[in-house]
């Protein structure tokens, strides 16, 4: 399959006033250029939000989780102590703290400790529910999991955290490793359940299924019950989308290439770590790939790439964006995180991927969600907000 390269102008970012518990509004400094694709010009204006960014004390960084709310504001997880909640406007640039959605005993001085993914599961008049998603350290145990909370906001011009509940809690809890491999995305099934991904998290006993629990999973969740296995044989999701046609969309990363776009059934086994397009870091990697370069008699990924991109969120464009879309509803967009770029990925009724084209954009893509007005946001690692919309 042909690939079509665009390369953009050199990026303008500029550093973000202090966040505090009133707004803030930025200074004017959005800018704005153009992405070609084979099959549109999109529009691209970003805007900083480098406060939103995670930091931690050795110089690691990571881009905020985002969630787009109905008014047009969106939702930022983050902030430098990796434990806030922000929110938003992209019109006038003003940002705010809502609250904090992680305690502080639950994190260690590590960027990738912070929300994972935000999810609106439903929205009223005076409140909006969110599930909010994270590695937690478990201090008792020195050991670590994936924690999804129900945290409610107030909705208006100032929201405020109401309330925190507990969801889910990953089995087992594993001492601290690859905590990048938490994955944690989420996709809303109804006001109460959803998808969460649950990655390996460097745990040398994932070959084991027993011993592995749940680790190496889609999952479906809802507070007060056991959560669902849907699949399994994942090494580290990190995009989850719903298409038009209700089917459920996964991207994951392989060790050394073997990066995933997978196509989500009930029961299946997608073969990690027994089988893996990519290869093994070395002889001391917390686990051996038992087979490399193959998915054989395991559920196979719809497309791969080798060398690595990194994937990250995905989400089907609106069919607002003329030229993104069929008969089966918009094209699928990727982010990346090495890659620094999207890919637009068309997919038919039976599932089969008929074009894949990579669109340059120079940042660390590090979340991706559709706005109430057909435009698509997404954060990076180096604190911006792209908001991309179709032109003409």
């Amino acid at each position: 399959m042909g690939m079509v390269r665009i390369l953009l102008p050199a990026l303008i970012v500029a550093n973000a006033a202090a966040v505090t518990a009133a707004a803030v509004t930025l200074a004017p400094a959005r800018t704005a250029d153009s992405l070609g694709s084979a099959v549109g010009t999109v529009q691209v204006s970003r805007i900083p939000i480098a406060d939103a960014v995670v930091r931690d004390s050795g110089g690691g960084t990571r881009g905020p989780s985002s969630a787009a709310l109905r008014d047009g504001r969106v939702l930022l997880g983050g902030g430098a102590d990796g434990r806030s909640l922000l929110v938003l406007d992209p019109a006038t640039g003003s940002m705010q703290q809502v609250g904090t959605v992680i305690r502080p005993d639950q994190r260690l001085d590590d960027a990738r400790f912070a929300p994972t993914d935000i999810e609106v599961m439903s929205t009223t008049t005076t409140r909006i529910r969110l599930f909010v998603s994270f590695p937690e350290y478990v201090a008792a145990r020195k050991c670590v999991r994936l924690a999804v909370n129900r945290v409610d906001i107030s909705a208006g011009a100032q929201p405020r955290i109401l309330s925190t509940t507990r969801v889910f809690r990953s089995q087992p809890c594993v001492p601290p490793a690859a905590i990048q491999h938490a994955s944690g995305k989420l996709v809303r099934i109804s006001a109460a359940r959803a998808y969460v991904t649950l990655g390996d998290l460097g745990y040398p006993k994932i070959d084991n299924r027993r011993a592995r629990g749940q680790l190496g999973s889609v999952l479906q969740i809802e507070k007060g019950k056991k959560a669902v296995r849907i699949s399994q044989g994942h090494r580290n999701g990190q995009g989850l989308t719903r298409d038009r046609l209700g089917r459920l969309w996964e991207t994951e990363h392989g060790p050394r290439g073997g990066d995933e776009l997978n196509l989500i059934r009930r029961d299946r086994d997608y073969g990690w770590p027994f089988v893996t397009l990519g290869e093994p870091y070395g002889t001391s990697d917390y686990v051996m790939p038992r087979r490399t370069g193959t998915h054989a008699g395991y559920t196979r990924p719809k497309t791969s790439w080798v060398p690595s991109v990194a994937t990250s969120e995905l989400v089907q464009v609106p069919r607002s964006w003329a030229g993104w879309t069929t008969s089966v509803g918009g094209d699928l967009l990727m982010g990346t995180l090495k890659d620094q770029a999207f890919w637009r990925i068309r997919v038919d009724r039976t599932g089969r991927v008929t074009q894949r084209e990579r669109l340059e954009v120079g940042h660390r893509i590090r979340d991706v969600d559709v706005r109430a007005d057909g435009s698509v946001a997404a954060t990076t690692d180096d604190g911006t907000l792209l908001i991309l919309t179709r032109a003409g």
